[in-house]
């Protein structure tokens, strides 16, 4: 009896199907990610300085400007008359709530 044991030696040997030229350098790629960061972080930190200053000089504008206005006449008797009529429309309601009403008899009843 003869056996012949090649073909058990064709089913140990390892097949590999990666591609022996083909490299991956993490290296190159994690500079590119810390490049990356450090410009959206000057990108950011540049957005956020123009934002700032120009919010600031937009503010200044109404604090440096602190004239006191002054209300001519026209203004003072529109206001009166404002005042006035929430002083009646005030009466009225007071009046009203004085008043009392006789209770209101059910018809079903």
């Amino acid at each position: 009896m003869n056996l012949s044991l090649k073909f058990l030696e064709s089913l140990k040997t390892k097949k590999t199907f990666k591609k022996e030229y083909f490299h991956v350098n993490p290296d190159k790629y994690w500079n590119m990610l810390l490049v990356l960061f450090f410009v959206i972080v000057l990108v950011g930190g540049g957005f956020s300085y123009y934002t700032f200053y120009s919010l600031n000089k937009d503010l200044s504008a109404y604090t440096t400007n602190s004239s006191i206005e002054t209300f001519d006449a026209k203004q003072k008797e529109q206001i009166k008359n404002i005042l006035e009529y929430f002083r009646i429309k005030e009466e009225k309601e007071k009046s009203l709530l004085e008043v009392q009403v006789l209770p209101v008899i059910d018809p079903e009843l």
